[in-house]
């Protein structure tokens, strides 16, 4: 199975790479599991959310742009991005670190905020170009044999832009520019294949779309890895699962199995010398009870607002109605309960 994915690295290949592969650096996960809190429960708890109310934000599935840009209605978010920045790349990145000094893969396309992979390549000395808003994705060169980190929704680096990506995704009117480099990655490129893993395939406002089409017609192939803590492997065409798969129309392979495993053969068997590593960031809860100590001002009309992106109108009005019988003596507030209240009435 190694032999297999480590044939794709002699062809030519981009690596796409989502939050998974920032765990193992101290970043939570988007949503939690029964082990470990994610940042949108964490924030839900926050809200002062009757328990349905709380199952019916959490269960949708609301994308994770979406849902930061909906604090925006009621709070100052730029304090929160503070998980985001971790210092110590793990294995993940130093993988792919090495994967460029070595010439391997000279693309890696991200949806995390984290600079990581950014840490990771400077510390072996590796050069490298970031992309990271809509005006620089007009300005990649896919020909050329430099180094490049292509990421599609933002960098904590460049909060000011990664605003109006979040507000682009949340409102589904992603630039050409953006639909232009999804379509190159996993449609009309030149590159062979496309290494996926860490990823939830949770865009779907705004990548899932471009990616799905039926047309197979010299598309890359896709080599999924979905990582699972069971030591067993399976193996099976990407095409087969229909859950959250915007690949099903690729040709390639999904790999179920653990990913840090694979990580650490893969780097054996290409000369790297990793280790897997792990590092505990007990910071990000504290960021996150300051946040909502100090920059939450109307939890309501955020609520509102989520409630009326997963169609539960009803109950938007009424959290709205809520805001504005809070808000009569604070005018920063009101004015943010009569924006809402066009989204509201469409």
């Amino acid at each position: 199975m190694n032999e297999d994915i480590l044939k794709i690295f002699h062809e030519d290949t981009i690596i796409f790479f989502g939050a998974g592969a920032s765990i193992n650096s101290g970043i939570p996960l988007v949503y939690g599991t029964l082990s470990n809190q994610g940042i949108i429960d964490t924030i839900l708890n926050e809200l002062n959310l009757s328990k349905e109310e709380y199952k019916k934000i959490f269960n949708s599935n609301l994308p994770f742009e979406g849902f930061i840009n909906n604090l925006k209605m009621g709070s100052d978010i730029k304090k929160l991005f503070d998980i985001f920045n971790a210092e110590n790349p793990n294995h993940s990145h130093k993988f792919m670190a090495n994967c460029a000094k070595s010439k391997y893969v000279k693309v890696f396309v991200t949806t995390n905020f984290d600079t990581l992979l950014e840490k990771a390549l400077q510390d072996i000395d590796v050069e490298f170009r970031v992309f990271k808003n809509y005006q620089e994705f007009n300005l990649i060169d896919w020909n050329s044999d430099f180094i490049k980190v292509i990421k599609l929704h933002g960098s904590i680096d460049d909060i000011e832009n990664l605003a109006v990506t979040l507000d682009k995704v949340a409102n589904k009117n992603s630039s050409a520019e953006f639909n232009s480099v999804v379509e190159n990655i996993f449609k009309v490129g030149n590159h062979k294949n496309v290494l996926v893993f860490g990823y939830s395939c949770s865009d779907t406002f705004d990548i899932t779309p471009l990616i799905l089409n039926r047309k197979k017609e010299n598309k890359p192939c896709v080599y999924f890895i979905q990582h699972s803590n069971d030591k067993n492997i399976n193996i099976e065409d990407i095409s087969i699962s229909d859950k959250k798969n915007p690949f099903k129309f690729h040709d390639g392979h999904r790999y179920t199995l653990d990913t840090d495993e694979l990580i650490i053969n893969l780097s054996k068997t290409m000369g790297m010398s990793l280790n897997k590593e792990r590092y505990e960031n007990k910071n990000w809860k504290l960021i996150v009870d300051i946040w909502s100590k100090n920059n939450l001002y109307s939890p309501n009309n955020i609520i509102a607002k989520m409630f009326f992106d997963i169609s539960e109108f009803l109950t938007a009005e009424n959290f709205l109605n809520l805001a504005v019988s809070m808000s009569k003596d604070n005018e920063n507030n009101l004015i943010h309960c009569l924006n809402l209240l066009p989204i509201l009435s469409a």
